[in-house]
């Protein structure tokens, strides 16, 4: 990133693989207080994410400010949470537009992002907006391997 922003909301870093983080960060404290005055907590265990996610107020969804593909953007929007990711999303395309075309989500730059962060945490009903579009796109979508099931049997009853 070219510059810092600062934005008064906490934060969570959650890595891809708990390997990022040592890499990263060096060793880390496991000891340590998360309670503490601290304006970023760095997670490194598995299978936690929906309780960070519920835990929180926006998520902004890594790999996609580089050319990484992003990452699993349905996941928040699942929760009800305002989803903010970079331009990077060639491995999440059609969860990228869903999320788009309904405004659950924004995409940003790595300049923006602050700016977004910042405008989003002052604004609850913009949230509880893009939070209530995203869930609604994930029920109007679950169902997705009993129609599939549907179709290959259909298919293979047709071919017989």
């Amino acid at each position: 990133l070219e510059r810092v922003v600062e934005v008064d909301v906490p934060g969570l870093v959650e890595p891809h693989q708990a390997q990022e983080l040592e890499e990263g960060l060096g060793e880390g404290q496991p000891d340590a207080d998360p309670a503490g005055d601290c304006a970023v907590l760095l997670g490194d265990s598995m299978g936690e994410m929906y309780m960070y996610f519920a835990a929180a107020d926006i998520a902004f969804v890594g790999g996609s400010l580089v050319p990484v593909g992003g990452h699993n953007v349905l996941e928040p929007a699942a929760v009800g949470l305002p989803v903010l990711f970079g331009p990077q999303m060639h491995n999440f395309l059609a969860a990228r537009e869903l999320l788009l075309n309904c405004g659950a989500a924004r995409e940003v730059e790595a300049l923006t992002l602050g700016d977004v962060l910042g405008e989003l945490a002052a604004d609850a009903p913009s949230r509880t907006a893009m939070g209530n579009a995203g869930r609604a796109a994930i029920d109007a979508n679950r169902g997705a391997l009993r129609r599939l099931l549907q179709t290959l049997h259909g298919t293979a009853a047709a071919g017989r």
